[in-house]
């Protein structure tokens, strides 16, 4: 799933993914259209945004579909005379659907995660504004194309992320604003969402992002690792003996960020309070764990590091390792802040120990995340203020008439109640859409006596056509009958909230792997400039060669963390591209057989490259058969070059001159066998698919293991040239791998370029590389 916001503005060269996050994400007014509650305590199904500019575009934050749209030529008031009634009607429904996932079922089957939403952009520019403004119109996505009072269908038309669909209009006056929403049928919803708090939902829906465990009340905490003070050169700090409170659990969180593993614990709270946070929000750091865990792995799991690497990383092996541990290797001794200033050891594999292990793919409850809270709405869209603090787990006084009347945007900017905003990004309503005139009958109250409140009269009481006129005003606004969605009773998110928990996924549709190629996949081999060359690739071709291999690939991507950030996401597909021959095959063409052009070949032989990422030499070979703990063949080998007493040489045997000219071998050969059939590698797709993640985090270099070390370096010709070495030595598809490099990051991040065509400097100047960025059609 690849996910962004609605306003991409432009950003630092050194500015961090999380800084940069934290902007867009304090664009919204909490003065405002807050979610779910606003202005006079109503239900509000999204939330008002203030862009960065007036004139920032506003984008679509996922590939989907056209369902309607309205484009109008100018404001629309409630008074032609109001000079404070102005708003924009303009906007934009976008359908999406996506995968976060895939649950293997019976007889061998798999079943895709669905994900399918809707979002929404309301008060989208008028055309006028936007000529007075000098903003070309082509500028707006080609389907979005003419101006009308009335809504449009939109037939289907495909809409990718950050395509423009506007740019953000005026709400009462108030310019450079735009309502967003993000809601999802009761079917939709059902297709992802879990209720944690319902021991049976958990894990249905998969796993991803990171890691929780409730840890029972009462257990045992111990003050240093088991294993001892180093394990694979990583240092295990000492901590203190003990035991969790007798009558509380512990939920704790597991995430690892761009190489360092942070821990954070909440303790159980009291009935009407949220759990108490033990540690900073973003827990306890443990810097270069996550880069070094193949060497933890390999360290505490000697019958099969594979299972362990899983055990590290999700607190449970996902894949079909997990029986090659022995009894003694299934644990997960991990440093907990289990009391306050209190830090310890807690095996969290221990069934004895943690009663659930979760993942973001279950929305842990403790950190808000519920549905279906009943009647915090009236049918008159009153939020009952009391019973929504309850659910947000906030004192109160509910007798107190003032607190009564308070909106949930002082909470939010109540220091005291800093969880308050937090635990209502994170409250999913079932409530009829605003935007369906069949649901106006509850703003009758704005004409009734004690309308809004006891004591406060709706301001239309007593004047029936002052009321006529505003519902005449309010249902120029609506549009939902016309768009043909049916009901209009849907589940309601956060839009921000929504976003940044999806943006941990990283899974990707068989859409969004298609889209991984670009259409022009070759370049020119020679001058200054590297030019894209050759027929187009389409969208059919790309969809038919990477289908088959998606969830092994998207298994490889989560189980690795290579999906963790769309920059590591980038620069690891971008060499598979090559390494692949564009994802057509597994093997080395010419599988190792003698070649003047590839001199090398003559001495790894019946050891060339295999899988996405191309294991050669023997030695790659043994080490990814000792970390998957392959079986000993038994009979005869694939490739008739190894048998039970051939030789073969681990690594290139050569002595080189000063201009790289073979002078002599030096090498030893020794016997492979009893080892596994290495083309075991190239014949089934997910060891193909998972040597490539091995291989990466396995690759030595300037002293340590794991290629994330590069890829998480700030995005530069220089990384991508590491990258190309590390990987391949830097020779063959070099240039390639440059501008897939650059193309992969357009599809993956939010970085915005105003071309189609870029051309970027190298590594290897007076080179250049010319990039097209059009995906496969």
């Amino acid at each position: 799933m690849i996910i962004s916001y609605p306003f991409l503005p432009a950003r630092g060269a050194d500015a961090s993914d999380d800084d940069y996050e934290k902007s867009i994400l304090d664009l919204e007014m909490l003065n405002a259209g807050v979610y779910p509650s606003s202005r006079e305590r109503e239900w509000h199904g999204g939330i008002h945004i203030l862009a960065p500019t007036t004139i920032e575009p506003v984008r679509a934050i996922a590939d989907g579909t056209l369902v309607a749209y309205r484009l109008n030529n100018e404001l629309t008031k409630e008074r032609p005379d109001d000079a404070t009634g102005r708003i924009d009607n303009s906007f934009v429904l976008i359908r999406h659907e996506t995968e976060t996932d895939s649950i293997s079922g019976d007889s061998g089957t798999e079943n895709p995660v669905k994900v399918v939403f809707y979002s929404l952009y309301m008060h989208l520019m008028n055309t006028d504004e936007m000529r007075t403004r000098g903003i070309d119109r082509h500028q707006v996505h080609k389907a979005i194309a003419d101006s009308s009072q009335s809504v449009k269908l939109g037939n289907g038309a495909k809409i990718y992320r950050k395509d423009i669909i506007g740019f953000p209009g005026e709400s009462y006056s108030t310019g450079g604003v735009i309502h967003f929403e993000i809601f999802a049928t009761n079917d939709g919803l059902n297709g992802f969402f879990v209720n944690s708090q319902n021991a049976s939902e958990i894990g249905t829906k998969g796993t991803w992002g990171d890691s929780y465990f409730i840890v029972k009340a009462g257990s045992a905490v111990v003050a240093s690792h088991p294993a001892g003070n180093t394990i694979g050169g990583h240092g295990c700090p000492a901590g203190q003996s003990g035991n969790v409170t007798a009558s509380k659990n512990l939920f704790v969180r597991i995430a690892f960020r761009n190489g360092t593993k942070y821990t954070t614990t909440w303790m159980d709270g009291e009935q009407d309070k949220p759990p108490t946070l033990l540690t900073a929000d973003e827990g306890v750091a443990d810097a270069d764990y996550e880069y070094a865990m193949y060497e933890i792995a390999t360290a505490l799991y000697p019958s099969c590091p594979s299972a362990g690497y899983e055990l590290l990383r999700f607190g449970k092996v996902l894949g079909a390792d997990g029986d090659k541990l022995t009894a003694s290797e299934k644990h997960n001794w991990q440093l907990v802040t289990f009391a306050d200033g209190l830090k310890g050891y807690i095996d969290l594999s221990d069934s004895n120990v943690v009663s659930q292990v979760l993942s973001d793919a279950d929305f842990p409850h403790w950190i808000g995340w519920q549905k279906g809270i009943g009647g915090l709405f009236a049918d008159s869209g009153q939020c009952d203020m009391h019973d929504l603090l309850d659910v947000l787990k906030v004192s109160h006084d509910g007798e107190n008439s003032d607190a009564s009347r308070q909106q949930l945007a002082d909470y939010f900017r109540d220091p005291e109640h800093r969880h308050v905003r937090d635990w209502s990004q994170k409250l999913v309503v079932r409530y009829p859409n605003e935007w369906d005139k069949a649901n106006n009958a509850r703003c009758t109250k704005l004409k009734e006596k004690d309308g809004l409140a006891p004591g406060r009269d709706g301001p239309f009481f007593g004047n029936d056509d002052e009321y006529d006129k505003h519902m005449q005003f309010v249902q120029s606004l609506q549009w939902w009958s016309d768009a043909g969605l049916g009901d209009s009773n849907v589940w309601h998110f956060h839009p921000f909230a929504f976003i940044r928990h999806f943006r941990r996924c990283g899974w990707l549709s068989e859409d969004e792997l298609a889209y991984m190629m670009p259409a022009h996949i070759a370049l020119t081999q020679s001058g200054p400039l590297r030019t894209p060359v050759g027929p187009a690739l389409s969208a059919e071709q790309a969809r038919s060669r990477l289908s088959p291999r998606k969830n092994a690939l998207n298994r490889t991507l989560r189980k690795y963390s290579l999906n963790a950030t769309s920059q590591r996401l980038g620069l690891f597909f971008a060499q598979t591209v090559i390494e692949t021959d564009r994802w057509k095959t597994f093997r080395e063409y010419g599988q190792g057989a003698s070649n003047p052009n590839i001199p090398m070949a003559q001495y790894y032989a019946a050891f060339y490259g295999r899988g996405a990422m191309q294991l050669t030499w023997a030695d790659a070979y043994e080490k990814y058969g000792q970390f998957r703990r392959f079986s000993d063949a038994t009979g005869a080998y694939s490739d008739p070059r190894i048998t039970h007493a051939s030789t073969h040489y681990w690594s290139d045997p050569t002595t080189r001159d000063a201009q790289g000219h073979i002078t002599g071998v030096i090498g030893i050969p020794k016997r492979w066998a009893p080892r596994f059939d290495p083309d075991i590698v190239a014949s089934d797709v997910m060891n193909a698919c998972d040597s490539a993640g091995f291989f990466w985090a396995w690759k030595h270099h300037s002293g340590a293991r794991n290629i994330n070390r590069v890829a998480d370096r700030q995005f530069s010709a220089s990384v991508i040239d590491r990258i190309n070495k590390l990987v391949n030595g830097g020779g063959f598809g070099y240039f390639e791998r440059v501008a897939y490099s650059y193309y992969t990051r357009h599809i993956l991040s939010d970085w915005i370029y105003t071309t189609n065509m870029l051309t970027v400097d190298t590594a290897k100047p007076p080179i250049r590389v010319q990039v097209d960025l059009s995906r496969p059609t």
